[in-house]
């Protein structure tokens, strides 16, 4: 009896295993989204540009160099993972529908479980659309299309070894 559970439980960690390596490049392109939601949400929260501050303009994406850099770097480590050219682009895009999704619902959250008028809450959201926009087009999504395939050229000249997995034939440890 012991030992069935046993070799179910490996059995299942296989799969496991193999279902997560299967959906590799999934992964990298929602963790790709991931950081680059949480960047834009980290740039709405401390902006501090002249645009936001003097002239109050609340659309002001107050966006730097050094965030286009970072969403640069981003692209460039997503597309050294990705072993897909097909993946890479279409990640891409993906990546960036995920960042914007996750970007308006962080936003439009608490308008909606404080239970604000819909007045306010269209307000919101009309004008986290127009951040979106403005966070995404044009030099993030440049930016980001160009280190994908500077990323995934870097990738192709990285040596890969060819293991069987993680555990070798065994299986995981009992």
């Amino acid at each position: 009896m012991a030992e069935t559970v046993l070799q179910d439980r490996k059995t299942l960690a296989r799969k496991l295993y193999s279902l997560v390596g299967r959906l590799h490049d999934l992964w990298i392109v929602l963790a790709w989204g991931g950081l680059l939601a949480t960047l834009f949400l980290n740039i709405f929260y401390n902006r501090s540009c002249y645009q936001f501050l003097v002239i109050q303009d609340v659309n002001a994406p107050c966006i730097e160099m050094f965030d286009w850099i970072l969403v640069f770097l981003i692209a460039v480590g997503a597309g050294v993972l990705i072993s897909d050219e097909r993946v890479a682009v279409l990640g891409f895009l993906l990546a960036h529908s995920v960042a914007t999704g996750a970007f308006v619902v962080a936003l439009i959250l608490p308008p909606v479980l404080a239970g604000a008028d819909e007045a306010v809450t269209s307000l919101v959201l009309s004008q986290i659309a127009i951040l979106a926009f403005n966070y995404q087009f044009p030099f993030s999504i440049f930016f980001s299309f160009i280190g994908t395939f500077i990323g995934l050229y870097i990738g192709s000249k990285i040596p890969e070894e060819q293991e069987e997995s993680q555990w070798g034939e065994q299986g995981p440890r009992q």
